[in-house]
Order: C-alpha cells, then sequence, then structure tokens
C-alpha cells in the first residue's frame, strides 16, 4: 500500500488547497440569503467545475478552481456581501436563536469568541451550541460552550473547565484560546483531566423544525456535493424561505419558511434528488468527491457511494456506524465515529475498520466487483 497522505491546515478563500481537480476553497458562514446562495452557485460555475459541497462541520466548499480564478471567486463573493468571518472558525447549529428547544442563544457568544485575533494552530476549532433539537457533540472542538438549563458549561477538548454565565463562558473561553495561541497547540495537548460531556441522540438536520417564527427545513446533497445548476434551482425552490444555514451534517437547513414555502422547497428538493428525509440510506454513507473530479483519487467514490445506498446489493453498516468510501489515503471525508471505508490505493481497494471490526460478510459484499466499478483513470481497480 502506498505512504499515508496527509491534510494540512483548511483551505479558504484566501489560501485555497490544491486537491485532484484544482484549487478548493471553503468558506465558513452561518447564513445566506436566497439571493446570495443562487450567486455562489452561479460563481462556482464560472470560477470553478461547479461543483459545491457540504462538509461536516457546516463549511461549504468550492471546487475546481485555478490560481488564476480564485481571486475571482473571492471578488464575487464579496460582491455578494458573502464574506468569511474573522477570528477563529466557530460552529453553531444551524437553527441557533430560532429554535424552540434551546437554552441560550449561541450567536452573541460566538461572536465574541470570533473577536479572537491572535494566531492559532491550524484547525483548532470552537463549537458553541445553545442545547437545541440538533446537538453539536458529534463534532469535536478544541473548545466547546453549551447552554443548559443551568447556564453554559465550557470544554478544553474533553476537559470540562467550569460553568458559567454568558460572560463568564466567553472569558474562559477565551482564556483557553490565548493558552492556545501562546503553545502553538491543540486543547488535546494540554494537561488537562478528561471528562468528556455527556453524549446527546444524534439529530438529523435533515426534515422538518418548528421555529419560533415559521419553521425549518434541511435538506442534504447526496453525499455532501452538488453541482452548481442544481443549487440554483434549490434556491429558486426555497423562495420564501428568510435564509439558507450550511449545517453540520453536510445539510443546508432553510429557515423562516411559511407551511406554503415548506411545501414547495419540499417538492423541488425531491426532484432535484437532494436528500429530504432523516431515514434515506444516503446519509449513513459518507464519500469524498473521487475520480473523476479529484485526480488523486483511485475510486470513483461518489458513484460507488451511490451503489452501496442502493437497497438491492443489501450493503448496511453496523449500528451506530457509517460506511465511508475515500478515493485515495488521504481519507477526506473521514466521518466521526465507528466507520468502515472502502479505501482506494494503488495497488487496488481495501476495506478497512476505523472503531469497529469488519465483519466477514460485510468486507466479501464491499469487495464485490459489481460494487467497486471496473475501473477507474482508465486503470483496472484490482481486488
Amino acid at each position: 500500500m502506498s505512504a499515508p497522505m496527509r491534510r494540512g491546515a483548511c483551505p479558504t478563500l484566501a489560501a485555497p488547497m490544491a486537491s485532484g481537480d484544482g484549487l478548493l476553497a471553503r468558506l465558513m458562514v452561518a447564513e445566506l440569503t436566497l439571493a446570495q446562495l443562487a450567486g455562489l452557485a452561479r460563481a462556482a460555475a464560472a470560477f470553478g467545475n461547479g461543483l459545491v459541497e457540504v462538509t461536516a462541520r457546516g463549511s461549504t466548499q468550492i471546487r475546481g478552481l485555478t490560481a488564476a480564478t480564485a481571486p475571482k471567486l473571492a471578488a464575487a463573493l464579496e460582491d455578494l456581501g458573502i464574506e468569511a468571518p474573522a477570528g477563529p472558525p466557530v460552529v453553531m447549529g444551524p437553527l441557533a436563536g430560532l429554535d424552540l428547544a434551546e437554552f441560550a442563544d449561541p450567536r452573541p457568544l460566538a461572536a465574541a469568541l470570533r473577536g479572537f485575533s491572535r494566531p492559532l494552530a491550524p484547525k483548532v476549532s470552537v463549537v458553541v451550541d445553545g442545547g437545541g433539537a440538533l446537538a453539536l457533540d458529534g463534532l469535536t472542538a478544541d473548545l466547546r460552550l453549551r447552554a443548559t438549563a443551568e447556564g453554559w458549561t465550557v470544554w478544553a477538548d474533553r476537559a470540562p473547565l467550569g460553568s458559567f454565565d454568558a460572560a463568564g463562558a466567553v472569558a474562559a473561553g477565551r482564556a483557553l484560546l490565548d493558552r492556545l495561541s501562546r503553545t502553538g497547540g491543540r486543547a488535546r495537548d494540554l494537561d488537562l483531566a478528561p471528562d468528556a460531556p455527556p453524549a446527546r441522540p444524534d439529530v438529523s438536520p435533515v426534515g422538518r423544525f418548528p421555529l419560533r417564527d415559521g419553521v425549518a427545513r434541511g435538506v442534504a446533497p447526496a453525499f455532501g456535493q452538488t453541482d452548481a445548476v442544481a443549487l440554483g434551482a434549490l434556491a429558486e425552490a426555497a423562495r420564501g424561505a428568510a435564509g439558507v444555514r450550511p449545517a453540520p451534517g453536510r445539510a443546508l437547513v432553510f429557515v423562516g419558511l411559511s407551511e406554503e414555502a415548506d411545501a414547495r422547497l419540499l417538492a423541488g428538493a425531491r426532484a432535484l434528488g437532494f436528500v429530504t428525509e432523516a431515514e434515506d440510506p444516503r446519509l449513513r454513507i459518507a464519500a469524498c468527491a473521487g475520480a473523476p473530479a479529484c485526480g488523486s483519487a483511485w475510486l470513483a467514490a461518489r458513484a460507488i457511494a451511490a451503489r452501496l445506498a442502493d437497497p438491492g446489493f443489501g450493503i448496511t453498516p453496523p449500528e451506530g456506524a457509517r460506511l465511508h468510501v475515500s478515493g485515495c489515503a488521504k481519507r477526506c471525508a473521514q466521518p466521526a465515529g465507528p466507520a468502515i471505508t472502502l479505501l482506494g490505493t494503488p495497488e487496488g481497494a481495501v476495506v478497512t475498520g476505523e472503531g469497529l471490526a469488519v465483519p466477514d460478510a460485510l468486507r466479501e459484499r464491499l469487495s464485490r466487483r459489481e460494487v467497486r466499478g471496473r475501473e477507474v483513470r482508465g486503470r483496472e481497480v484490482r481486488g
């Protein structure tokens, strides 16, 4: 097998990352208007290869850029009023500030933490969770703030730092970020006693959610990726929504919908091939861009993922685990928690288990030629 490949710092609009299909830019924004979503789709087609992704942490990725087109994309998004917030990346739930079930609005705390301006190590991350319907417990975080009925609890990775009011939680969070800035490391590197926060049930962001004003509807691009044409059409189908929020779990959550607008969006999303039901088997499968979109890939990952989601193949991951298809050893789109991975290598496709043993019957099914496909990039994939 080839030597392991590693991923570095997260790509941004200012510093896109080289990928197999050109440069990749990642944008973390809490909310877009429908006009901005449609404009982003047009920009992805004009300056990239038209592929747009939503990541597991709720960022938006635009693929297929070049050194010449990446600055044009950044300028086009700026003209649309789409700008990545400064400071450390802060993840909130897509219903933040609107959720009937949340204990507190996380947005003011998130804004205060984004104001931290000192340099941090790549991939240092912050989660601010208002404690609502869509839990963020499955996301790793160097700093985590979670609202409860008693106030805000704060963790450094898996180590509790205490319970506070909102101002105290921000102060504790900024103190941790300051410490990480001075050490240049991650929270997991600190000498702190771990005591992981209790995990709440994982709820899919796909579905219908009541809000203080109207309803929200979450839909997902199949395996996290769509094209500019479908995304533009989705923005049109969602007319009447107050906005759209890219969500952890590779979804798009449209907020402020009337009952009529919700019905129209649901019908449009289904017709466009988006995932609209939380029970859809495609949500239990993660896949990287794969071939032919990514020149590094040894597997057509998304085509394989679509076959794996077909009930006719009889391939179901064990309870609590997910399937993962990765075109190369970088293992892009690796899901959190237990997973069974079909991994492409120059020597052939292999099946591995992350956090669990792979059942022999499942390994055999995943190894079938009709699941993997015969060729990738003109090469025969050997078993």
